[in-house]
């Protein structure tokens, strides 16, 4: 009987002794997690706070849709100095082309395409190609870029002024001159209309021309000076014809 007595105390005892140890373990287990989470986040402030200190104080990951991350943090690439336009897009100064060159300027390590400033000068604006002259609609340069809104512009530039489009060059191998103020480009002269020169009046259709490789082309018309037989004029010297490169 004492036996079976000493038996049920000893039992008794072990089941005290055990239940408290689990939940001693318990009760270590969540402050442990804590402490974790306590240090990561205390981790994470301080590599916050240190690359701040470098000159990286912005989220990279809120560079979003045409800003992109520039220079990240050594310490976090969850951290760059700055925001930078989608368009610092090249890694290599070399890599423009279609008269466009490498911007001076590096945002994150990366550069834009700018129009070469040389090939397209910066200098008067659109508006100063005024009277006879306009600017050269073909031969431009253009430049993108997206403001803080957001919003995409486009600026050309182009190499210069040229003549109106109301203006052409008065063909002299077909003994035409032009009329009126000329407007010098590109070597050439050029005029708001054309006329024959002095003399070169006459169509000879009747007799035929006496000298025919001799003549102005005016109008898809051939004149001439002389013809075979005496032949009215067909049109008056002073007549001119539309601005067309004859």
């Amino acid at each position: 009987m004492k036996t079976k007595y000493y038996l049920f105390l000893l039992l008794a005892c072990q089941v005290l002794a055990v239940s408290p140890t689990y939940a001693k373990v318990q009760f270590i287990i969540k402050e442990t997690e804590d402490a974790n989470s306590t240090k990561g986040k205390n981790i994470a402030d301080d590599l916050a706070s240190a690359c701040a200190q470098k000159g990286f104080p912005i989220k990279a990951s809120s560079c979003t849709g045409f800003k992109q991350a520039g220079l990240l943090c050594p310490l976090s690439a969850d951290y760059t100095d700055k925001c930078c336009n989608v368009e610092y897009a090249y890694t290599l100064p070399g890599s423009c082309n279609d008269g466009t060159s490498s911007s001076s300027d590096t945002c994150g390590g990366r550069y834009r395409c700018i129009c070469n400033p040389i090939a397209y000068p910066k200098g008067p604006g659109r508006e100063s190609c005024t009277g006879k002259f306009s600017y050269d609609e073909v031969n431009y340069c253009t430049e993108t870029y997206y403001d803080d809104s957001g919003t995409l512009h486009q600026t050309r530039y182009f190499k210069g002024c040229m003549c109106s489009s109301s203006y052409a060059r008065c063909n002299t191998s077909h003994h035409l001159h032009g009329v009126g103020e000329g407007c010098a480009y590109n070597g050439n002269t050029y005029y708001t209309s054309c006329a024959c020169d002095s003399g070169y009046n006459k169509r000879c259709i009747s007799s035929g021309a006496k000298y025919p490789h001799d003549y102005c082309l005016f109008n898809g018309n051939r004149y001439y000076t002389v013809c075979n037989s005496e032949e009215a004029n067909d049109k008056s010297d002073s007549d001119t014809m539309n601005s067309t490169d004859q």
